[in-house]
């Protein structure tokens, strides 16, 4: 049962990421393509797609490391995978948060849908 959950399980991981990373192909061609009203709220959804992507790409190779037939310090390498994978999804968050902090205390006003600061 662990070889085939160790197959399984990042492989599953690497599908999750590829499914993100096209959203963030997606979401760039659109940010920097057609005429769009938006071009910062999807190059951000491209920028938090990719980190989404590089984070299960993380997951599986942590998966794939941690039930390795007679693998040892697995809980050591689970919680550093983990501890990774979590601040590389957390990334698109802060800078969200770092963006709209900037922009009230330039005293703008934050559009959510444009995801652009507003003087």
């Amino acid at each position: 049962m662990k070889k085939v959950t160790r197959i399984i399980l990042p492989l599953f991981f690497l599908l999750v990421s590829a499914l993100y990373f096209n959203s963030a192909a997606g979401s760039a061609w659109v940010a920097g393509g057609p005429p769009t009203e938006y071009p910062k709220a999807w190059a951000y959804l491209a920028f938090r797609y990719s980190f989404y992507g590089v984070g299960f790409i993380i997951f599986a190779v942590t998966s794939f490391i941690a039930l390795k037939p007679q693998a040892k310090r697995i809980k050591a390498k689970l919680i550093i995978g983990i501890f990774v994978a979590v601040c590389i999804f957390a990334t698109p968050y802060i800078k969200k948060f770092i963006d709209i902090d900037a922009c009230l205390d330039q005293g703008g006003r934050w559009n959510k849908v444009a995801y652009s600061c507003e003087k």
